[in-house]
């Protein structure tokens, strides 16, 4: 440009302001006065005629009238504008156009645009500093370069499409856009920043994406501190360093008519993207009155959530601080290397709210006192540090609160004091820390925590919990203590804690305080250490209920079924040290099943003990001990030294304690077992007496039961009465000479009726061995042994040895004919034969050598203890 042209063409006073501070290497205060484009371009591309080279262009407070053009232009010095105006109010074309251009740096300082600004694949060798610019249209620099530092800070610009586009933009500094105001998307997929994008106290409202960084790659940190966002945010598979928005607030979309500028006509070159258009609402005024947390989580009117970090690459934190997300938050695959904090955050949207699915977090989660609206999934997550949720709150109206199933913890999941509405799953999960949920409240429906097969390297704290719904971890590894001390389950049908086949290598603490409604089960289990009932009430959901009725339950009828009469089972498990609550108040009502388990020590109390009686329905309300086995009672008795009960003997206190069993284990089908086992284990601690009487009642008890024959409960009572199952041998004694006594007695009223001395006469008591004595009368009787009657009774009753009395005498049949007896006819019709004393009395020399060979018998064995040992 000559200075000839500048002579022939009018110049404005703005445009003569602009010349003379070209020429002296100073900025050009316009005052408000009009600049044409063009002239700014000419200037730009060649400088002024007769000026020297510029060091920069910077033009104060100037209306530029046009467009400014710099299409594909180069140009080597800074190109500044302050306070200025490009376009006027309704511009609908973009009045400054820098596309393709290669600029020095450039700004534009507090200026005011009307039409947006474009400036796709531009390239800046410093910095672009936008700050406190106005842009009533897009700004559009997709594919931009620039070398330095992006700074649209306190920038406002409204566009309800793209507000600002830097899709594949490379940004050599920091993105800087503190306060800035924004109604439209910010966009910049693909985008490469070299330093941080700052963000604190933004404002950025959209009708549907508010920010989309999908595959961006942010080498600093994206820092959104007390900013508001209204619309969805995207940062699917984008990597950045950090992303910290501490109290900001993320909400949903705005309604299109919130905006200062309405949207464009649909023949207008700038439209938005149809995958970034709201969603239609047809059931909007419905939806209205129901929050986006409590909607099915099927009503697909909002697939969108408002953050979306889902497969992003952080190198440090994700930091969300007291901030609050209205429409849900999504991080799922995403890998982060720092920290995960949501601590105070508020988090709400359609189920889950909180979705971190299969995200891979090294420094560890971080949710202490957050609100979760909508309800947390961190299924297949890995957590390589602590997941801290001291004081979460998670609320859903149906379904889950906590899905975390698979989830890889290599800290410790801390969610003491938690109120959780809905169910916690974590099936599969692996805490190589403990899981502390102490003073939570879960508030589930049929099921509140399912944890099958979850392994914890330290303990299971829920001490003071308050749970509606079972708590059920089949199958699971714990490698410290489990404890509930004073929490409390409540169920409606079936088990409250559903426990099989679990590991335990401590103690299970289920005292001071426990309580269920519902049962116990922790059939198949380990307990490397003490399971502690003392102090705890447990009740069985049929006995909670009062009535026996079916509900449909989710859970399947088998398990409802199975344990709903239950209160306690310990089937097939392995115990070091079992201790059953003491007091009265504490016995678990409903049937406690032991069958089969193994307790290597036994601590109860009689208090506890479930009552028996015939006026006692133990139908539902009863011990199962068949098969239960103890190494060591650790209260035989049952109760406290010292108490008015503690001089009973030790049997008839337990004694009561195996008549706890179910009728139907007494009087139907005996089992015997737990009567052997209690008294192996009594007579092993030295209790032999007791022992023993243990061992006579089980005997007395089994004749009793249905099972038994009448021969054999005959049997038994005859060995009841003569010996007492061979553990009383004397008793057998003194029935041996009452028996001797008796039939001495009778002897001896025969021998009265003997007319001769000694019944010579033999007309009642034969000599059968005259024969060996000499035939002379005389000589015989003087020979021959006398009859004794007591002598006589005790040689018969005495089988096997020959007291020299038994062998000499016999009744005389013949002897006083007493009754005629007339035979059957169909024997001997015409036959009558006598019955006679001496018949009679030979009858009962045959009773009385059986009953001697018996009795003798039971004596024998029962010194030498054969009859005791197999009784």
């Amino acid at each position: 440009m000559s200075d000839e042209t500048l002579d022939v063409e009018p110049v404005t006073a703005g445009e003569r302001a602009l010349i003379e501070a070209v020429k002296k290497g100073r900025r050009a205060r316009c005052r408000g006065e009009v600049v044409r484009a063009s002239m700014v371009r000419r200037i730009a591309m060649e400088g002024v005629p007769g000026g020297p080279v510029p060091s920069s262009i910077a033009i104060d407070e100037a209306i530029i009238e046009g467009m400014l053009d710099l299409e594909g232009c180069a140009i080597d010095w800074p190109l500044l504008f302050f306070a200025c105006q490009f376009g006027s109010p309704g511009h609908r074309k973009e009045p400054l156009v820098v596309r393709d251009a290669r600029l020095r740096r450039l700004g534009l300082h507090e200026c005011q645009v009307y039409g947006g600004i474009k400036a796709e694949r531009i390239q800046v060798e410093s910095s672009l500093f936008m700050g406190r610019v106005n842009v009533d249209g897009p700004l559009r620099m997709r594919g931009a370069k620039i070398g330095g530092s992006l700074n649209l800070e306190e920038a406002t610009l409204r566009e309800p499409g793209n507000a600002i586009s830097l899709d594949s933009a490379e940004i050599g500094g920091n993105w800087l856009m503190r306060d800035a105001r924004i109604e439209g998307t910010v966009r910049f997929l693909g985008a490469t920043l070299n330093g941080s994008l700052l963000m604190e106290g933004a404002d950025i409202r959209s009708v549907g994406l508010a920010m989309s960084a999908d595959s961006a790659d942010i080498q600093g940190a994206w820092v959104l501190n007390k900013a508001t966002v209204a619309g969805w945010v995207r940062l699917r598979s984008a990597k950045l360093r950090a992303f910290v928005a501490t109290n900001a607030a993320f909400l949903e979309p705005v309604d299109a008519n919130t905006l200062s500028r309405p949207p464009l006509p649909p023949d207008d070159q700038v439209l938005v993207p149809a995958d970034e258009l709201p969603v239609p609402d047809a059931d909007a005024e419905t939806r209205e009155s129901t929050p986006m947390w409590a909607r099915d989580p099927r009503d697909q009117s909002h697939p969108q959530i408002v953050v979306n970090l889902n497969g992003a690459r952080v190198d440090g934190d994700i930091a969300l601080r007291r901030s609050t997300v209205v429409g849900g938050l999504s991080i799922r695959h995403a890998y982060i290397e720092g920290v995960v904090t949501l601590e105070r955050a508020t988090i709400e949207g359609s189920p889950p709210a909180l979705d971190a699915t299969g995200i891979n977090a090294s420094q560890g989660i971080a949710l202490d006192h957050a609100v979760v609206k909508g309800g947390l999934t961190l299924e297949g997550a890995r957590v390589s540090r602590d997941l801290a949720a001291t004081g979460l709150t998670v609320k859903t109206v149906r379904g889950r609160a906590i899905t975390a199933d698979v989830i890889r913890v290599e800290g410790n999941w801390l969610m003491r004091g938690a109120k959780l509405t809905g169910t916690v799953r974590m099936s599969g999960a692996q805490i190589d820390g403990q899981l502390a949920m102490a003073d939570c409240r879960v508030k589930g429906r049929d099921l509140a925590i399912r944890a099958d097969g979850v392994s914890i390297g330290g303990g299971w704290f829920m001490s003071r919990a308050k749970i509606d719904g079972l708590v059920r971890f089949p199958a699971s590894t714990i490698g410290n203590q489990l404890r509930f001390s004073g929490a409390s389950i409540t169920v409606n049908q079936g088990p409250a804690v559903f426990a099989n086949g679990i590991t335990v290598k401590r103690d299970v603490v289920l005292a001071d305080g426990f309580a269920t409604a519902g049962g116990l089960t922790f059939d198949q289990s380990r307990v490397h250490g003490t399971l502690n009932l003392r102090g705890s009430r447990m009740a069985s959901a049929h006995q909670v209920r009062g009535e026996h009725v079916q509900i449909p339950d989710e859970r399947g009828e088998q398990l409802v079924t199975r344990y709903d009469t239950s209160a306690f089972s310990l089937v097939d498990s392995v115990v070091d040290r079992l201790q059953m609550p003491r007091e009265g108040d504490h016995r678990p009502q409903g049937i406690v099943d032991l069958s089969r388990a193994q307790a290597g020590s036994l601590d109860d109390h009689a208090d506890a003990w479930p009552p028996h009686g015939p006026d006692v329905d133990d139908t539902f309300d009863h011990l199962v001990l068949d098969g239960f086995t103890y190494n060591h009672l650790e209260n035989p008795a049952g109760v406290d030294e010292g108490d008015g009960r503690s001089d009973a003997p030790v049997w008839s206190q337990r004694l009561a304690w195996l008549e706890g069993q179910a009728q139907r284990d007494l009087d139907e089908l005996f089992r015997p077992a737990p009567w052997i086992q209690l008294a192996g284990r009594l007579r092993a601690q030295g209790y032999q007496e007791d022992a023993r009487q243990i061992t006579i009642a089980r005997e007395r008890r089994h004749r009793r039961s249905a099972s038994v024959r009448v021969r054999e409960r005959w049997q038994s009572v005859l060995l009841d009465w003569f010996a007492l199952y061979g553990h009383n041998p004397w008793r057998t004694v003194g029935w041996i000479v009452v028996f001797v006594l008796l039939f001495a007695g009778v002897w001896s009223g025969a021998e009265q009726m003997c007319k001769a001395p000694d019944c010579r006469d033999e007309q009642v008591f034969v000599r059968t061995k005259r024969g060996e004595f000499a035939d002379d009368l005389k000589v015989l009787n003087a020979t021959y042994p006398e009859f004794n009657a007591l002598a006589y009774s005790f040689d018969l009753f005495v089988p096997v040895v020959d007291f020299g009395h038994r062998e000499f005498w016999r009744p005389n049949t013949r002897f006083r004919p007493l009754v005629e007896v007339q035979l059957p006819k169909e024997i001997a019709p015409d036959v009558r034969v006598d019955l006679t004393v001496g018949e009679l009395l030979y009858i009962l020399t045959i009773v009385e050598m059986v009953l001697g060979l018996i009795l003798t018998s039971l004596a024998v064995t029962g010194f030498t203890g054969i009859i005791a040992s197999e009784v």
